[in-house]
């Protein structure tokens, strides 16, 4: 029996057309363009969103910046969660928990949270990767020389596995990254049934503008989204 996630899922990509297949070793059915942009509306409609973030290279210790994370969006503007952020060479742990417009951090060795903004420790508020407008389904729309590479196994199923590539100004816009005059390579995986995006891997100049870095984010949709409200201080 589908989860409640996934027959709303299943519900979404009829509404849309997206044709299901019978087999996922199938190829998409119809064009790479329609198959990501219908993977950026489906997106949009999410109700919760759990992310995965690792980088390929922990940053040099001049920078700081996060090289891992994860956590749950709550649509519209909740999130929770943590990054292993590289501080001067040092791992350390922050925890955030966004409500609405406001973003609570635990820093390292604190014992509450307070107030405060993620750039301090190299990482955006997570709310703003799925903005429809600025985020991951905005750059799944603007993605161009998209190119089909096959199924990939992820989690012992079969799935799309589709590149291309992203102005390098709105990658830096979602990832707070340094901003460079350049395209850059992404790569795209997506659920034959459902047509929900599963993971995105870029490289781009993620710690310095000469430094290019993969970093991927894996994301899975919760069928029991949580309740995320302001911690304690």
């Amino acid at each position: 029996m589908h989860s409640p996630t996934r027959r709303l899922s299943l519900m979404l990509a009829l509404a849309i057309g997206l044709p299901l297949l019978a087999s996922c070793g199938t190829p998409p059915p119809s064009s790479l363009s329609t198959v990501v942009h219908r993977s950026a509306t489906l997106l949009t409609h999410a109700a919760s969103i759990h992310m995965e973030f690792a980088t390929e290279a922990s940053p040099p210790s001049s920078v700081i910046a996060a090289e891992s994370g994860s956590g749950t969006y709550v649509a519209p503007s909740t999130f929770s969660g943590s990054f292993i952020v590289g501080f001067h060479g040092v791992p350390l742990s922050v925890d955030i928990v966004v409500t609405g417009s406001s973003t609570y951090l635990r820093a390292p060795l604190a014992q509450g949270f307070s107030k405060g903004d993620p750039s301090a420790y190299g990482f955006p508020n997570p709310v703003a990767f799925f903005s429809h407008t600025a985020g991951f389904p905005a750059l799944l729309q603007d993605t161009t020389s998209l190119h089909y590479a096959g199924l990939t196994s992820q989690s012992g199923t079969l799935e799309w596995s589709i590149t291309g590539t992203v102005p390098n100004a709105m990658l830096a816009g979602i990832l707070k990254t340094p901003h460079v005059t350049r395209t850059d390579a992404v790569t795209y995986v997506i659920d034959p049934h459902t047509g929900m995006l599963t993971s995105l891997t870029v490289r781009a100049p993620l710690y310095t503008a000469s430094m290019l870095t993969s970093v991927t984010i894996s994301l899975a949709y919760p069928a029991s989204p949580p309740h995320i409200t302001p911690p304690p201080s």
